[in-house]
Parts: structure tokens; sequence; C-alpha cells
């Protein structure tokens, strides 16, 4: 039975989705990651060029059963800017083309 999950279900644009597989009795694994690009590995890393929300899909076999499963990923787009601890004191302004966060 297909079974899996992504560590990181909502990532930023270029940011590495962690998926785990953990189908039971299974020999062969086929992801479609939703953009076009597959795997044939057991437990595979994707990244994402684009913002969007993609479906991604694996089958997996054994002898002559196929099961099947999706997760869904969000990629966002990314600021640069991390999490912040006690964010309260944080300024942001325009300096030309850049935006600057303190």
């Amino acid at each position: 039975m297909a079974e899996a999950e992504a560590l990181n279900p909502t990532v930023p644009v270029g940011e590495t989705v962690v998926f785990v597989n953990n189908s039971q009795g299974s020999n062969s694994y086929a992801w479609d990651f939703g953009d076009g690009s597959t795997s044939m590995e057991t437990a595979p890393e994707h990244a994402y060029d684009l913002t969007t929300t993609y479906t991604v899909t694996l089958n997996v076999g054994s002898g002559e059963c196929i099961s099947t499963t999706t997760i869904t990923i969000t990629v966002e787009l990314s600021t640069g800017v991390g999490n912040v601890d006690n964010s309260s004191h944080m300024r942001a302004w325009v300096n030309g083309d850049q935006l600057v966060v303190e």
C-alpha cells in the first residue's frame, strides 16, 4: 500500500522538499513531482523552481499490484529573510531598489 509524506510540505522557491516513503511490501517506486520531474528512488528529495501548489504522486508496486498516494506541496516566494525571534523590534524600508530589514 502506498503511503508517503513530505517532511516540509510548504517551502520557498528552490528549497529542497524531503519525501518519506512509508509504503510497506513494495519493490518499485515511481514519483511524479507535478512539475514534469520524476524519480524512481525510494525516498527522494526535490526542489521546485516556481511558486504554486503541486500534487506529488507516488505509485508503488509489488508484483501485479499497484497502489497510489498523493501529497500536496506548496511553494512560496521567499523574501530571503529567515525566521526572526522577538520580531517586535524589526524595521523594514526601501533604499533605492533594495528592501532593508533590521
